[in-house]
């Protein structure tokens, strides 16, 4: 890893009253931060890029109209999902996000002081929902869909191959998302259990667009909290309550895993060999899913609360209150970088992490080989006001690997990074 500080004062600054909207062959474009793509002046291949993401801004942005942004300024959350907010959730979800200080604080200010009663709660499965709006993003890993959970459980999905998008009720509060690969089953967990829907008319599930579903429900009937896809997308992870289950939705059965004490984070290698499931404590597993026996490991501060392999599964990276740590395959974590984050998202070459409590994006361009090297590139700005809640990289879209953007308005921006012969390859254009 290299010695160097990480100072983003030395990285691009787009002109004043710009942002960056692409990267092609390695140099980045600005466009104006309000205005739309349509008044970009530049070559005709910049022109030819701008077009590309604008086409996919445009479904997620223009997915409700005007009737959905409305409420925005007047409702706190806006357009993501509102979580229950009794007192012991509430003060479950600020001591996680924000420490004993600013719970003490919450509890203070309330009416009632049943103290005794939210510090039991603190242990409940379902408290890292608790509070304040929860964003859900999920890129699909093998196609080019997307799908957000929004207020009132509605979820959107965008189909970016048609550059469509479609909205559907859900009748049970959604709680996580995830897309199955090499399939497009959309699977929701719920109070309820777990909702699958299936953009194809085949088997039992039933249509994406129509909104129907299949319910499963978790043999021990609580919430499905968790859940995430084994790379091969033939089974997946799902915790109910404190317990984590092995899914095959197919043939609807629930095999009980070692007990995890709850985990809120689930995440698989790409070669699908480990599992790491994370809680709201210092600890979090590494599990062999062969054997399904897990590497103990305690991150210095707070919790683990975002976390990425590699594309060869080798290298961890994961941060938690203290900074960004890189978990080699045969030594102890080390230091990255001592900021705080609060998302992180990894290709292979490059490094997507949002900063605690920051309003912007912050991209690393990263080495693996021979030894890990992360080095800052550039910072993605929202629009005046907006800060990011969610980030995904999706490997190809039309031609360019795309950083998707969840932004707290509720807009989702997607960032292309190209080179000017696989863009014009893919839209059949000359170099």
């Amino acid at each position: 890893m290299t010695e160097e500080s990480m100072d983003f004062t030395v990285t691009p600054v787009p002109p004043e009253g710009h942002r960056w909207f692409c990267e092609l062959d390695g140099r980045l474009h600005s466009r104006p931060r309000q205005t739309p793509f349509t008044s970009i002046n530049g070559s005709p291949l910049i022109s030819s890029v701008a077009a590309f993401c604008e086409s996919l801004d445009a479904p997620s942005d223009k997915a409700h109209g005007e009737q959905w942004r409305a409420p925005l300024e007047h409702q706190p959350g806006g357009l993501f999902l509102a979580a229950p907010t009794s007192l012991a959730k509430a003060f479950a979800a600020t001591f996680y996000h924000h420490g004993w200080t600013a719970a003490i604080e919450m509890l203070a200010h309330s009416n009632v002081h049943p103290l005794g009663r939210v510090l039991r709660r603190l242990v409940s499965p379902v408290k890292h929902q608790a509070g304040g709006h929860h964003p859900l993003l999920a890129a699909h890993p093998t196609a080019p869909l997307l799908a957000v959970a929004c207020r009132e459980d509605v979820v959107r999905v965008v189909g970016w191959a048609k550059t469509q998008a479609h909205d559907f009720k859900a009748k049970h509060r959604v709680l996580c998302l995830a897309w199955r690969p090499y399939a497009q089953y959309l699977v929701a967990g719920c109070a309820a259990g777990l909702l699958i829907w299936s953009a194809k008319q085949e088997n039992k599930y039933s249509d994406l667009v129509s909104g129907k579903h299949n319910l499963l429900r978790a043999p021990n009937g609580r919430p499905v909290t968790t859940v995430s896809w084994h790379p091969k997308g033939d089974l997946l992870v799902a915790v109910a309550g404190r317990q984590m289950y092995l899914v095959r939705p197919e043939t609807e059965h629930w095999w009980p895993l070692p007990q995890s004490h709850a985990p809120q984070l689930l995440i698989w290698s790409p070669c699908g060999h480990r599992l790491l499931t994370a809680s709201t404590g210092a600890v979090f597993h590494l599990w062999d899913t062969a054997t399904w026996t897990a590497e103990r490991w305690t991150v210095s501060r707070g919790s683990l609360v975002a976390a990425c392999f590699s594309q060869n599964g080798r290298l961890l990276i994961f941060g938690d209150e203290a900074g960004i740590y890189c978990l080699p395959p045969d030594g102890p974590a080390f230091l990255v970088d001592q900021t705080r984050v609060a998302a992180l998202a990894w290709n292979g070459d490059l490094l997507a992490a949002v900063h605690y409590n920051s309003d912007v994006v912050h991209i690393y361009s990263t080495q693996t080989e021979p030894q890990l090297n992360i080095r800052p590139n550039f910072i993605i700005g929202g629009k005046e006001g907006e800060s990011p809640s969610a980030i995904e990289f999706f490997p190809s879209i039309k031609g360019a690997t795309v950083l998707v953007i969840l932004w707290s308005s509720g807009r989702t921006q997607a960032f292309p990074f190209t080179t000017e012969v696989e863009f014009c390859r893919y839209h059949n254009q000359k170099v």
